[in-house]
């Protein structure tokens, strides 16, 4: 008789009982210490609809920095029922976000934008492993330098572009910055070359991406706090939410469909290189690809597009906003630009080591106006605890990055446009880094943009080619006055500048032909 059979079960009982014991009472002191712990400090909220009435429907970052002198830079507050952490501070969002990541990087839920009006992106995917499978994917086209090199090419090619339309109809400028990010985005994603501003697939977009906003964005809608609401129906008053959602649905369906199936039916005819087309083809089985592969596909070549058409195009116009406020800043890059790069030629990518003040006025681009000033809304997973605080598990966490840009210990004067304060010697090489406002607009952690190095080359491109090419000044009046358009930002969720005018006009015919030679050989 085996004897082990017989006690086994008397030895384990105890011993699963003890264990169990332990894990209860463990379990209990994690929930009562952390339910003993007091929230971070914020304003009082009202019953049912928590801090909803504190807050102003735009430029929301600008009261959270407000607050944020009162109650410090971490922030609790309520959006009706739902729990809200915001952060002021990069110290806060670095030690939460990044050291914390694993607990920090999902997204909440967004009933409007992916439930209602299909907004199947990584961009507000909940952490797990279908995000991570895309993000690598986006990963593997946009950080590689291999790759990034191979698509310097087309970078310059559409700076050319930009150039020679700023030449005929200089007035649209924005278009052109808008045409600028899409056309490079589209081409790397979808290997769709956009040859004009009224391009069917950049239309379509720019279109879905436009009503959504319109539609008050991640968040704004009541449906995202009470999701009951998407079942409203149609036929009862007030229903025109609904009925506009749809509308909407549709351009944000053809935006996500139509390139992807346009990318599918030219491999039909043999290889078509770009990421979706290479990730058609490494899916494929049997001549057929799986639902889901084609569903992540789609969405990853979506990610691209709305991710960074906007913000691109958005850092280029308060790039001109500045410089017909700030002439003196622009009369030192051409200085800067004549000297090292001389009138001979066009700057390349070797140059930007030799031009440290146009790398400055960059950096400040990013930290004068953050084009996301409250980047996007992250997820806390799990109960956690931070500086002697409890932080709920399922609350939304917001990284105020407009504040971030506003800390006067890195940024003294934070509201003054100054690309000087980047190139102090004297500063110790520690705050050097922790004042790079890289470090805050591209967002932390898990959830930083990917596309990082392939924005800010496009954008360095496109500013050092302007520099050498062209004078901005300021539009006259009907009474020939100068006009200084104001430092005025729309109130969405990306801060680019309200319409002004200017004048665009080339330095010379050299600068001409140098446009037309770098068009030729692109």
């Amino acid at each position: 008789m085996d004897i082990s059979a017989t006690v086994q079960p008397w030895i384990s009982q105890p011993f699963t009982v003890a264990i169990s014991l332990v894990a209860l009472t463990g379990t209990y002191v994690y929930y009562t210490s952390s339910r003993s712990l007091r929230s971070p400090p914020g304003p009082k909220a009202l019953p049912v609809i928590g801090n909803i009435h504190q807050l102003p429907m735009e430029f929301q970052e600008k009261a959270f920095h407000e607050w944020g002198k009162v109650y410090g830079d971490v922030i609790y507050t309520k959006i009706f029922r739902k729990s809200m952490i915001v952060l002021n501070s990069l110290e806060a969002a670095r030690d939460l976000m990044e050291k914390r990541s694993g607990n920090y990087s999902s997204r909440p839920t967004f009933v409007l934008m992916c439930e209602l009006l299909g907004w199947d992106t990584l961009t507000l995917m909940p952490y797990g492993n279908r995000s991570r499978k895309m993000r690598k994917w986006i990963q593997d086209t946009f950080q590689k330098k291999e790759a990034l090199a191979s698509y310097h090419h087309v970078q310059l090619r559409e700076v050319s572009r930009v150039l020679a339309r700023l030449v005929v109809n200089p007035a649209e400028f924005s278009t052109h910055f808008t045409t600028f990010s899409a056309s490079m985005l589209m081409e790397v994603t979808y290997g769709h070359r956009v040859t004009s501003d009224d391009d069917f697939f950049v239309r379509v977009a720019d279109r879905a991406i436009e009503e959504t906003a319109k539609g008050g964005g991640m968040g704004s809608r009541l449906v995202d706090f009470f999701p009951i609401l998407k079942h409203y129906p149609m036929w009862l008053p007030g229903s025109n939410f609904r009925r506009k959602v749809a509308e909407t649905r549709q351009l944000v369906q053809s935006m996500i469909n139509a390139p992807y199936d346009m990318v599918k039916q030219r491999l039909e005819s043999g290889a078509w290189p770009s990421m979706i087309g290479h990730l058609v083809e490494q899916h494929l089985h049997d001549g057929k690809i799986s639902a889901e592969d084609e569903a992540d596909i789609r969405g990853a070549g979506a990610t691209i597009y709305s991710a960074g058409t906007e913000t691109t195009a958005t850092v280029m116009c308060i790039f001109i906003l500045v410089m017909v406020r700030q002439p003196d800043i622009y009369t030192k890059l051409q200085a800067e630009m004549d000297k090292f790069v001389g009138f001979e030629r066009l700057p390349d990518l070797e140059d930007r080591v030799s031009l440290p003040y146009l790398n400055a006025v960059i950096k400040e681009l990013y930290r004068w106006q953050p084009p996301l000033p409250l980047g996007l809304p992250h997820m806390v997973s799990n109960n956690d605890e931070y500086r002697g605080y409890h932080i709920p598990g399922q609350a939304m966490l917001m990284s105020n990055i407009w504040a971030m840009s506003q800390d006067e210990s890195f940024y003294p004067n934070p509201e003054e446009f100054n690309p000087e304060r980047y190139l102090d010697p004297d500063t110790p090489s520690a705050k050097v880094e922790l004042m790079n406002p890289e470090n805050i607009v591209f967002g932390f952690g898990r959830r930083a943009c990917p596309g990082k190095e392939f924005a800010d080359t496009g954008i360095y491109l496109m500013v050092a080619h302007i520099v050498a090419t062209m004078s901005i000044g300021k539009a006259k009046d009907a009474n020939g006055q100068e006009i200084t358009p104001p430092a005025e930002f729309d109130g969405g969720i990306s801060r680019r500048p309200t319409p002004f005018k200017c004048v665009i006009l080339p330095r010379s015919s050299k600068a001409v032909d140098l446009i037309r030679q770098l068009e030729l050989a692109h």
